[in-house]
């Protein structure tokens, strides 16, 4: 079993995906409004296509999923 310091993280049910730490989190649908990071879906736990941010946390510029925090917005 692959553990989640190790750069991945477990999504339940088997499925085990490694976080990408140099994901391009400015991508759409993602956006920047006067500095400050909207995001919607986060592509360091989500892949290619990215994850649907919770659209309570898409203003905290912060995953809901794996954590990952805009340096704006810390």
């Amino acid at each position: 079993m692959v553990k989640k310091d190790e750069g991945y993280r477990d999504y339940g049910a088997g499925e085990v995906n490694q976080l990408n730490l140099d994901a391009d989190q400015t991508q759409s649908p993602n956006f920047t409004s006067n500095g400050k990071l909207y995001l919607v879906r986060c592509f360091v736990c989500g892949g290619d296509h990215g994850r649907e941010n919770w659209a309570m946390a898409v203003a905290s510029g912060k995953c809901c999923w794996c954590g990952w925090e805009s340096k704006a917005s810390k």
